[in-house]
């Protein structure tokens, strides 16, 4: 479980503030870097292609101009539809009662009367001028809120994001071709859309444009949330329009517009993918402008969303969230787990982090891709120096802890219970000078060679040794029953313990253990010290002794070390050192420990038993 209070104390010590500081001053200073924006231009492309499949958008039909259309025209070598004929074909499809009807096709000086007549017979018709190319002009007669242009403005890599809504350059405000269709439309459903410079009023939704327009920016932006389908529109070729093969149009929204290559009427995006009529990412304008047109009008009839920018504030919370997301993964991995394990859950954060963008954008909000991967790919690999940093000092730091515990159970279990037993012995009056004498210089030995054996532990690998009582080592990478054998023997027969020499039975059998390969070193090390510590309690306490049994057995999926004796049985009830670092034991292999009477004889019986895995 995380500690809350450590961790605010230690977000608030410098050392760790500055994991916060440094991605923070990198993300405020490439905001607005070039770098930023192409990864922004690169992710909103991903997202788009990786929504799911649409069907095609059956309220829009496509009246399609291919190079043999306009070979069939009057003055073929001009490569443009007649007014004439545009003005016939108006007619014909507005006798199929669409709602709207938009022409997508750049008129070039004088209009022809016959297609003005039209325009003005028809007033669901809506034409296409410019506001960057003043020849661009509209039937005489038509007012402004029938003409929009058809204005785009690619990105650097010369791909089109963004679609322009409306201009709002005096003298007066100028609509796009798509937005006046989609307007049309609506309103003829009872849905109000207008632009203004501060937002686009739709559906009741208020949608703010991609930047605040000021004194030198009077164009109101947006998003283009392309159809995922392609085709997205159903198509009628032009000449079929001529000869009278009109398909059931009512209540739909018809545009009209070149496809034919000569024309060069081509918009470059990155979401469709390639078939053998059209290059990767090539669209014709007229597919543009129904797609934005496709896109207002679904989203007014909420069916739909429009991809607009999170708030600036909202945008700091994320990415601040992001920062305190990785240091809480830090946090809660805490050093207790290997470094692949860090890695595979920084990496699935990662991943929690994209599906985050992804299903927003699928909500149709929008977060800035860049400057969120910039701060987990600067933040991350900074963290992870960190967390080595400190790993490595946590492994040093427990090392030293092994190498301290190590010298004193080994010092526990032998000099200590020598100089226990040495004590007794002067108290019964049992032994001379000289024996006493020679007792002390052999706890000496003992001691120096316990503090030779740590020594030279120490500059190996001191994880895979054992130091006994005595100062010798032993390999814990041997199975444990036969390490158990060896504690056994090496302490049993050892020559300052003469009680356990007078020994009349001695029953000594370890099992192997199941599945051995589940205990670490660390904990075969404790169980041997834990055997070795209860042999020695029954030197100093049971000296009435005249049977020892040590036993290790499989029963039923546990494994039961016990230690049993015939001596003087529980002397007391305090739990001593031994006591404790078996329970501390016990707990680590979530098994238990008792130390009770023995039922058999007047003695005690130390166990230890544990799970085995499945």
């Amino acid at each position: 479980m995380v500690n809350f209070r450590r961790l605010r104390l230690q977000v608030l010590n410098i050392k760790y503030l500055w994991y916060l500081i440094v991605p923070w001053l990198l993300i405020v200073g490439l905001r607005d870097n070039g770098v930023v924006a192409q990864l922004n231009r690169y992710g909103f492309d991903r997202l788009l292609a990786l929504r799911p499949s649409e069907p095609l958008d059956d309220r829009i039909v496509i009246v399609t101009i291919d190079r043999e259309d306009l070979g069939q025209e009057p003055e073929p070598e001009r490569n443009i539809i007649s007014d004439q004929n545009l003005a016939q074909v108006i007619d014909q499809l507005a006798a199929a009662q669409p709602s709207v009807i938009g022409v997508d096709i750049v008129r070039d000086g004088s209009i022809d009367p016959d297609l003005t007549a039209a325009y003005r017979r028809h007033p669901m018709t809506v034409g296409l001028t410019s506001i960057q190319e003043k020849e661009a002009v509209a039937p005489s007669g038509v007012t402004p809120d029938r003409a929009g242009f058809g204005d785009y403005e690619p990105d650097e890599d010369s791909l089109v994001r963004r679609a322009l809504l409306a201009s709002f350059d005096p003298p007066m405000p100028q609509y796009s071709f798509a937005f006046l269709v989609a307007q049309k439309y609506l309103k003829q459903r009872g849905k109000a859309v207008t632009v203004t410079p501060q937002a686009l009023r739709i559906a009741g939704k208020s949608i703010a444009p991609l930047s605040r327009n000021n004194s030198t920016d009077k164009i109101f932006e947006m998003l283009v949330n392309y159809r995922h389908a392609y085709p997205s529109f159903r198509q009628v070729s032009w000449t079929e329009i001529l000869q009278g093969k009109i398909p059931d149009l009512r209540g739909k929204v018809v545009l009209i517009g070149y496809i034919a290559a000569i024309k060069q009427d081509f918009v470059n995006t990155s979401v469709f993918w390639e078939t053998p009529q059209k290059v990767k990412g090539n669209i014709t304008g007229v597919e543009y402008h129904g797609h934005i047109a496709s896109q207002l009008i679904a989203t007014g009839l909420g069916q739909r969303n429009i991809i607009q920018p999170v708030p600036a504030w909202v945008h700091y919370i994320w990415l601040l969230g992001c920062l305190l997301g990785n240091g809480l993964v830090f946090k809660v991995i805490n050093f207790k787990y290997p470094f692949w394990i860090l890695v595979i859950v920084f990496f699935t954060y990662i991943a929690g982090v994209c599906l985050g963008i992804y299903l927003l954008f699928l909500a149709g909000w929008w977060l800035s891709v860049g400057l969120t991967s910039i701060l987990l790919i600067a933040d991350g690999p900074l963290r992870i120096t960190w967390y080595q940093k400190e790993q490595a000092m946590r492994e040093t730091a427990d090392r030293r802890q092994q190498t301290i515990t190590e010298a004193f159970n080994a010092i526990h279990n032998g000099p200590l219970q020598e100089l226990s037993l040495l004590r007794q012995a002067i108290q019964s009056q049992e032994l001379s000078m000289s024996t006493i004498s020679e007792r002390l210089e052999k706890l000496n030995q003992q001691i120096r060679q316990v503090g030779e054996s740590l020594q030279a532990n120490g500059t190996s690998n001191s994880s895979k040794m054992l130091v006994l009582g005595n100062g010798e080592l032993l390999d814990l990478q041997i199975p444990l029953n036969e390490l158990l054998h060896l504690v056994a023997d090496r302490v049993l027969y050892y020559e300052t313990h003469p009680q356990l020499t007078h020994l009349k039975i001695r029953v000594i059998s370890f099992q192997a253990v199941p599945n051995e390969k589940n205990l670490s070193l660390d904990q075969k090390r404790q169980i041997c010290q834990f055997l070795e510590e209860a042999i020695g309690n029954v030197a100093k306490y049971a000296d009435r002794s005249t049977k020892l049994q040590l036993l290790g057995t499989v029963q039923r999926n546990i494994y039961r070390l016990s230690i049993e004796d015939n001596g003087g049985g529980i002397l007391s009830d305090r739990a001593g050192v031994g006591t404790q670092q078996a329970q501390e034991l016990a707990a680590t292999l979530q098994g238990s420990f008792s130390r009770i009477p023995n039922k058999d004889a007047n003695g005690v019986c130390c166990t230890i038993e544990w799970p085995l895995p499945k």
